[in-house]
């Protein structure tokens, strides 16, 4: 089989539908631990069976053998984000902003579901297709977990990566969880990296980024900050605040002037709304009539007023990047 990438967890392989020929991702997590442990499904089975988004990737069926889980999930062939900022160089602040506002939309979502994700970086956010205007979806869900509150604390501090780890998590202090995704979001696609094309933290050796992330010691270097506006800076410093209880909330972040100023009004009205809509669909009695009514949903999305508006905002095709300008 076509190997598409591998981790710690287990590999993602290319794998074909027979009946459609429609190619999915499969991805094989071997079975850890003894007893019910090693007999309990991994948690993107338990996260992401009854959640439905467009904007997260989605699990598509499920099934376990002797040293396995399998995930089948839609197929995310558009690469990363990274490869994007790498093609591009960087980009420009309403692009960045139509990015930020998508991805911080789909925290806003699985953080109402009391989710964190705690892996947000460039790699784990992949465009569908190849082409320009895909849509971009969260990925790797694989040490996210489920919070009672939005005042639980966390103490699993071997998470995530290392460039993205906020202060409180490097101190190895107990942490809140959706905070932890906002400094991941503030530090890698929001803002600071498709502005400027590197990380906060690039130029730093491994015992270094701790220090200075400890620290929350971060700059806007120049010449790659001269010509970014103060509005977008604030807008990084707001959300990779020192202080845990100081960072915008996914929702505050959207009402940010910066992505009020650079992202189409109408762009944010669907987002919102699209929000709202699936809110109200998991609110079905029937499960399996609410998960029909969402894929409805997403189907007759294109069509839906606020696309209507937004098509006339790009001459690209409607789609949820069709904002960004080539």
């Amino acid at each position: 089989m076509h190997t598409l990438g591998s981790g710690a967890e287990g590999s993602v392989y290319l794998a074909i539908h027979l009946p459609t020929k429609k190619q999915y991702a499969l991805k094989e997590v071997y079975k850890r631990g003894k007893g019910e442990a090693r007999n309990t499904p991994p948690r993107e089975i338990q996260i992401l069976s009854n959640l439905y988004h467009p904007h997260l990737i989605a699990l598509v069926d499920w099934f376990e053998s002797k040293n396995h889980w399998h995930l089948i999930f839609e197929l995310a062939q558009g690469g990363e984000l990274l490869q994007r900022i790498v093609q591009k160089g960087w980009y420009r602040e309403r692009d960045a902003a139509v990015v930020s506002a998508t991805i911080i939309n789909a925290l806003a979502f699985l953080h109402d579901h009391h989710i964190v994700h705690r892996d947000l970086k460039t790699a784990n956010l992949l465009f569908k297709e190849d082409s320009f205007n895909s849509p971009l979806v969260i990925v790797d869900f694989g040490i996210s977990k489920v919070v009672d509150s939005e005042s639980q604390l966390l103490t699993t501090y071997r998470v995530g990566t290392q460039y993205y780890q906020p202060p409180e998590v490097v101190k190895k202090t107990p942490y809140l969880g959706p905070p932890f995704d906002m400094w991941n979001t503030g530090e890698i696609d929001l803002v600071y990296t498709l502005l400027c094309g590197f990380n906060p933290f690039y130029n730093a050796s491994p015992l270094d980024i701790d220090e200075r992330i400890k620290k929350g010691n971060f700059d806007f270097p120049s010449p790659a900050w001269d010509n970014i506006s103060d509005l977008a800076k604030d807008f990084i410093r707001a959300l990779m605040a020192y202080e845990p209880e100081k960072r915008l909330t996914a929702k505050q972040a959207l009402d940010h002037a910066w992505i009020s100023k650079h992202c189409p009004a109408a762009y944010m009205t669907w987002l919102k709304a699209m929000n709202a809509e699936l809110e109200k669909l998991e609110k079905e009695e029937d499960p399996e009539l609410a998960r029909a009514h969402e894929k409805e949903f997403a189907e007759a999305v294109k069509s839906w007023k606020g696309f209507k508006e937004v098509r006339h905002l790009s001459r690209n095709s409607a789609t949820l990047q069709n904002v960004i300008s080539e």
